[in-house]
């Protein structure tokens, strides 16, 4: 385990971050600055709380209408883990964002 710095909507935040998943943690993390500069431009006063609230939200709603695609459809293994690994994201999303407020 190790402590990876992320930054976030220009804030840095130390990580623990298990070993040989650094790449992963960044790829997330570049993924969600994308989101959070979307964000802010329809508001650019908003704080980084309130962006990481909307991204989770947002991370949250495609989650949900995913699984609801999958229960119409039938998803492979792979797929099902994709969404398992969407949710998981999510959920470090929506703690991260929990650490932040306090």
């Amino acid at each position: 385990m190790s402590i990876v710095t992320i930054k976030l909507n220009n804030k840095s935040f130390p990580i623990a971050c298990e070993d040989g998943q650094e790449q992963a943690l960044s790829d997330a993390v570049a993924t969600l600055n994308n989101r959070i500069d979307q964000l802010k431009h329809a508001s650019p006063t908003a704080t980084t709380e309130y962006l990481l609230l909307l991204c989770a939200i947002s991370l949250q709603d495609e989650l949900i209408n995913l699984k609801r695609a999958a229960k119409n459809s039938g998803l492979s293994s792979k797929e099902e883990m994709l969404l398992n690994t969407l949710n998981d994201i999510t959920d470090y999303i929506e703690a991260l964002a929990q650490n932040i407020k306090k």
